[in-house]
């Protein structure tokens, strides 16, 4: 079975609002198939509610979770990653526009909170994580980062 969540938005609605519709529902299927492994799919801001979906499953000892699927995964808010490193020529999310971004979905919340910016998570325990992303995207230092991160907490991706 496949499911899509329509999940609340910013700015009208701001962190944590759509990461806790998403956590719902999938507390929901896995109350509903209980002997089922999930599969959690998302790109760019979705792929960062997905990370933080899993990171939330992780902390309340769900262990259903197969493994994580991320197109160009937006990890960090702080503004912590240089992401004009290389020559980017990304027609949909422009290094400029990140601070929008954050000023519309953080609001109040720490930008180092590790569901606003899942580059301060910890990725023990991580399910195993398939990124893909062109190096032409602002959201490519993003995905490097990521796979770096969870190289090194020896997760299979």
């Amino acid at each position: 079975k496949t499911f899509t969540i329509d999940y609340r938005l910013a700015p009208e609605n701001k962190f944590p609002a759509g990461l806790k519709d998403c956590f719902g529902v999938y507390r929901a299927i896995s109350r509903k198939y209980p002997d089922s492994k999930i599969v959690i799919v998302g790109e760019s801001a979705g792929a960062n509610l997905s990370i933080g979906v899993a990171l939330k499953a992780k902390d309340a000892g769900f262990n259903n979770i197969s493994s994580v699927i991320l197109h160009s995964p937006f990890i960090d808010f702080s503004g912590s990653i240089e992401r004009n490193r290389s020559l980017i020529n990304d027609f949909t999310v422009k290094e400029g526009c990140l601070k929008a971004l954050e000023d519309i979905y953080v609001g109040a919340a720490d930008v180092k909170n590790k569901f606003v910016s899942p580059l301060y998570a910890s990725y023990d325990g991580f399910p195993a994580t398939f990124i893909t992303c062109d190096v032409n995207e602002t959201l490519y230092a993003d995905s490097m980062i990521l796979y770096e991160k969870l190289t090194y907490a020896n997760v299979n991706s």
